[in-house]
């Protein structure tokens, strides 16, 4: 499909490929605020590029099913405003990777301009590609998730443009992205967990209690999900600590270990996501953890009060049934 830059306009895209995408979306998808989604996009590489990137490269760029894209007016062709359109078409993808969309690959980042009436473009870089984890079914690329991801992005930028706030959330996002590279589920977990206790600010010496007493939030009130969220904070300690999973699981066989590990990893990039989407998706959530001090005014607040905050927990069970298949 044509996607036409307006003139004396500067953008930043990521080409991609979902594993998974409807055939009923509509393309371009104005996410509002410049940010859009196109579906099976007529992208032209330049010559010039053609040739630094080579046949194969230039060839899977225009293979790509979606392009993601922020475009803003300005005549500023110099590249001096590329980092935030970099961060601004990045936050697109991440609001698809919180709502459990995967990729094949980690898709490339190019930024340009049309300041003559054509599309120039003036920098291409790889991303790092992203981790699909084989006993995990990916989210499909649909109306539902594209309607939320405009309100998303703008709630994870509205983080980052926010320089001297939210700066624990912003290691736990940090986090959240190392876990969605990491190849190895022990990795992958010990980073979601990370990220989650990015919310949840435990104190010195009671971080395994307030973990499982306080992520009870994100995930219902109950016998199975307290005993959840301790095995969670214990295989994190595990792969933290360099320690031998095996020993968290002394009497299972092989396969059974590896099978609970890529469950837990799964469960918690389940809770992850989640409490980032939540949090971006509503400001008021979102303000709320601002700083270690309003994270800590938060929890200080009466358990109504928080779930009157916060709202639905995600339930996990669900998950682990729609989207995890350990013989895949």
């Amino acid at each position: 499909m044509d996607f036409h830059i307006p003139l004396r306009s500067q953008f930043a895209a990521i080409t991609i490929d979902p594993l998974s995408i409807s055939s009923d979306l509509p393309g371009p998808v104005d996410l509002r605020d410049g940010r859009y989604i196109v579906i099976n996009p007529s992208f032209q590489i330049e010559e010039f590029w053609q040739r630094q990137l080579g046949e194969i490269k230039t060839k899977k760029i225009a293979e790509n099913s979606v392009l993601l894209l922020m475009v803003v007016a300005s005549d500023f062709s110099d590249g001096s405003i590329d980092k935030e359109l970099i961060r601004s078409v990045r936050s697109i993808l991440y609001s698809l990777f919180l709502q459990g969309v995967y990729f094949s690959d980690g898709g490339t980042v190019l930024c340009g301009s049309n300041s003559t009436g054509r599309m120039n473009i003036r920098s291409v870089q790889d991303l790092n590609p992203f981790v699909w984890p084989r006993e995990t079914v990916t989210a499909l690329l649909d109306d539902a998730v594209v309607n939320l991801a405009g309100t998303i992005a703008g709630g994870l930028e509205s983080m980052y443009i926010a320089e001297r706030s939210y700066r624990r959330l912003k290691r736990g996002f940090h986090s959240y992205l190392d876990g969605m590279t990491a190849k190895h589920e022990e990795t992958r977990m010990r980073h979601f967990v990370r990220s989650i206790e990015a919310f949840i600010r435990p104190a010195i010496g009671k971080t395994r209690s307030h973990f499982v007493h306080r992520g009870q939030l994100f995930v219902g009130s109950s016998n199975e999900m307290s005993e959840l969220l301790g095995d969670l904070y214990d295989l994190r300690s595990c792969a933290e600590h360099m320690n031998d999973i095996h020993d968290l699981y002394a009497g299972l066989s092989e396969p059974e270990i590896e099978k609970r590990t890529a469950m837990g990893s799964f469960q918690s990039e389940v809770i992850a996501n989640h409490a980032y989407r939540r949090a971006f998706e509503t400001p008021e959530i979102l303000r709320n953890f601002v700083s270690d001090s309003s994270i800590q005014a938060f929890w200080d607040k009466p358990p109504k009060e928080q779930k009157e905050i916060w709202g639905d927990s995600v339930n996990v069970s669900d998950a682990i049934k729609d989207r995890f298949n350990p013989y895949l």
